[in-house]
């Protein structure tokens, strides 16, 4: 791992690799798991359960209560939200995507160890939806 931070670090490219050298560790899930299972520290799981929340107002285009939106990408609308351990993605980024036009659509959340635990964990329900497609969540 520092011999790539070294290698990249000579290609002017340190943010970048200590970006992908962070995600490599992250477990990606199915579903969201029970407060319980993610933590047994309770301040833990008082975090997971406002990430949560957030999670699901953010997913269903409402303003979400325990964190703030810090930007917003100049891709088709993709915002991005920052609360206590954890970041919010709620995607909408024009693609062309194998010669079809559309957009990616959907919500992404990552908690980091501060509610884990361990390994931080990433949950998303993003897809891509062909223009004229009206996507369900």
């Amino acid at each position: 791992m520092i011999s790539q931070l070294l290698s990249c670090s000579k290609l002017g490219l340190l943010a970048g690799c200590v970006f992908l050298v962070s995600c490599a560790s992250e477990q990606s899930v199915s579903k969201l798991p029970s407060p319980n299972k993610v933590s047994e520290n309770p301040a833990a799981q008082q975090k997971y359960r406002a990430a949560v929340q957030d999670f699901e107002m953010i997913k269903a285009d409402q303003e979400p209560i325990n964190s703030q939106r810090v930007e917003q990408l100049y891709d088709g609308g993709t915002r991005n939200y920052y609360g206590e351990g954890y970041v919010i993605t709620k995607h909408s980024q024009l693609e062309l995507n194998e010669g079809v036009r559309g957009f990616w659509k959907g919500t992404t959340i990552t908690m980091n160890r501060s509610i884990t635990g361990g390994r931080p964990i990433t949950y998303s329900t993003r897809a891509f939806h062909a223009d004229g497609v009206i996507p369900i969540y």
